[in-house]
């Protein structure tokens, strides 16, 4: 099969690329991480989701991340939103200013920083509500 088609699901490469550093450091967070796809016309990437049950109810954390459209930049929002389903795009948005609002950027490339970065954020999240 060709290279370009393969595991082809319409995600950016650096998006598909944080997946699998994800996949090879779920060890380092408690809970479950879960996915869906991100989906901003030129955007396509992940949101990652974490969920808690906690004694005041489900707590939930999502981190969206793509390639900026404008700037190439792999970025990441984050937001607390809790969802019956897995979070939609709206859902990263809804606190957002701007689509220069983000929770981090990094360089085109920078998998490794984006990735232990998304790696903290859930870390915090789950000392947060313990």
């Amino acid at each position: 099969m060709n290279i370009k088609g393969y595991i082809n699901d319409g995600a950016n490469w650096q998006a598909q690329c944080v997946l699998a550093y994800l996949r090879s450091h779920l060890s380092l967070v408690k809970n479950e991480v879960q996915v869906t796809r991100y989906d901003n016309c030129r955007e396509q990437g992940y949101i990652f989701f974490m969920r808690i049950h906690t004694e005041s109810g489900i707590k939930q954390m999502n981190i969206a991340v793509y390639e900026h459209r404008n700037s190439d930049d792999l970025c990441i929002v984050s937001c607390d939103k809790t969802t019956f389903n897995a979070p939609l795009t709206q859902d990263i948005w809804e606190n957002m200013k701007d689509k220069w609002d983000t929770t981090a950027n990094f360089d085109c490339g920078n998998i490794l920083d984006c990735g232990s970065t998304i790696i903290e954020i859930f870390q915090e999240f789950e000392e947060s509500n313990q």
